[in-house]
């Protein structure tokens, strides 16, 4: 077989979540082209979810190493460093991959690194400017690498509150409102400036509004009987 042949065949079973295989027609795939970036980089990702960092790290740099202009590879480099919290390097290779090729998901990407490094303006613009290239990058999870969500559910409840200032801001009522029932439901407590604040005039205006502001605390303790 081919080296496209076995790299095909690795991607059969990449899709099919049978990993081990996918890993050895890869490897299968490298022996007979050992300098294929995309290869080394459809390691790295499955490493990456597998979390064993130290493989990922290599795989991402090889596939660079073959491909100093591998966006992707660039990008996943830096989902890698975030997952590490090493959020210098990872700022770094968000920048340079968004040099590289100026996509919705890495503007994403970087806008969760400002957002879990607790720079919220930044985070906005970052977010502003994926939304703008991709109105659905938010809602689906990106091709080119691995994105990172707040875990905890008051992290959850931030994240999501920072989307309806980010949409209120935009003029997108309905998924300010969708957003501000998830903050709730989070048990995320809007600033006391919430019902004063420009940035949310429309979204107060709307006939939704006082029923998303009755959405009850999900994360309370369960009743139980």
């Amino acid at each position: 077989m081919s080296a496209a042949d076995l790299e095909l065949r690795g991607d059969v079973f990449r899709s099919q979540n049978d990993i081990d295989e996918a890993q050895r027609y890869y490897g299968l795939a490298l022996k007979k082209n050992p300098k294929n970036a995309k290869v080394w980089n459809k390691l790295g990702v499955m490493a990456l979810r597998s979390r064993e960092y130290p493989a990922a790290q290599t795989n991402f740099q090889q596939a660079i190493k073959y491909d100093k202009h591998f966006a992707e590879a660039v990008n996943n480099l830096g989902v890698l460093y975030y997952f590490k919290k090493d959020f210098v390097h990872a700022e770094a290779q968000y920048r340079k991959a968004i040099q590289l090729a100026d996509t919705a998901s890495f503007h994403s990407n970087l806008g969760a690194l400002y957002f879990e490094t607790n720079d919220p303006k930044l985070a906005i613009e970052q977010y502003r400017i994926a939304i703008q290239m991709d109105p659905l990058v938010l809602e689906r999870s990106s091709p080119s690498g691995v994105s990172a969500h707040a875990g905890s559910a008051i992290e959850r409840g931030r994240y999501a509150f920072l989307m309806t200032r980010l949409y209120a801001k935009l003029g997108d009522v309905d998924h300010a409102l969708t957003h501000l029932r998830t903050a709730l439901q989070n048990g995320y407590k809007p600033p006391q400036d919430f019902m004063t604040d420009e940035d949310f005039v429309a979204m107060r205006q709307d006939p939704r509004f006082p029923e998303v502001m009755n959405t009850p605390d999900a994360t309370a303790e369960p009743v139980t009987q």
